[in-house]
């Protein structure tokens, strides 16, 4: 940590951006298909469903973007629960479906494997152990699949417009603000400022009117509040609302995938 602070620094002082030269061979190391994962969850104090225990973890939405080759574009894949009935054995089947036995999986921190080791816990607790997703996902959390992109970035990546920061959104702002080659493959998220600079890509994600409000999500914790409104309304029989909501997730978390492109794409770049 003393040495990426000092890489910070130093950074910071020379505005210079700064990757490894481990990184470009550690990228080509790995096979493709690549996945780009998230993974949308809450952890709700009064368990929704029979069985659970208080803060147990319930995951309501992936999104993947699926690279065949070098050169290739993005192909955007999810799944986001529908019904009011407990969703995650469904999510690892789906998950499972999507991103098969082969090919690295990339995420933003350890969060989809903390999220992974509970559905099959979930699975052991309720005699589940014989299924196929069981076994998938015992496989899949022991096959070294899963490529940290923020550890990546911690050890071997550094932008002045990062700051002290390693979050996504500030990375992928910091990308998109000084490639123009990121820019222009998806210009959906690009969006001026009155004093001539670039917004964040996550300030371009439309709001949508749910009811008489016309609201966003454009953060995790408001990933977790849409999900709440989007089960009481469906609760109530609220159907075109329940729609926007679900609406207002998809396009938060595609974009969380697509921010993870983003940053390969450059990282792929810069190194050549």
């Amino acid at each position: 940590m003393a040495q990426r602070q000092l890489r910070q620094l130093a950074g910071m002082r020379e505005n210079r951006e700064w990757i490894d030269e481990v990184l470009p061979a550690t990228l080509a190391a790995l096979p493709y298909p690549h996945f780009f994962v998230d993974f949308e969850t809450c952890a709700p104090a009064v368990p929704r469903y029979r069985g659970l225990r208080p803060f147990e973890t319930l995951a309501f939405q992936w999104c993947c973007q699926t690279i065949d080759a070098p050169d290739a574009p993005p192909r955007h894949s999810e799944w986001i629960q529908t019904s009011d009935t407990f969703p995650n054995t469904a999510f690892a089947a789906a998950l499972r479906r999507q991103l098969g036995d082969h090919g690295p999986v990339f995420v933003w921190s350890s969060h989809e494997a903390t999220v992974l080791r509970p559905i099959q816990r979930q699975m052991a607790d309720r005699g589940e152990t014989d299924s196929e997703i069981y076994d998938w996902l015992d496989r899949f959390l022991t096959g070294g699949r899963l490529v940290d992109m923020c550890r990546l970035t911690l050890k071997h990546y550094f932008h002045p417009r990062m700051g002290g920061s390693t979050s996504l959104k500030v990375v992928a702002d910091a990308v998109g603000q000084s490639d123009a080659t990121v820019r222009a493959r998806l210009p959906q998220y690009v969006q001026p400022m009155a004093d001539g600079g670039l917004a964040s890509p996550y300030a371009a994600l439309p709001p949508l009117q749910v009811g008489a409000r016309s609201l966003s999500v454009a953060d995790g914790t408001g990933a977790i509040l849409a999900y709440y409104s989007m089960m009481e309304r469906a609760a109530a029989g609220a159907t075109l609302e329940v729609e926007r909501w679900r609406q207002l997730l998809r396009q938060y978390c595609k974009l969380d995938t697509l921010a993870m492109v983003m940053v390969w794409w450059h990282w792929r770049g810069i190194s050549g």
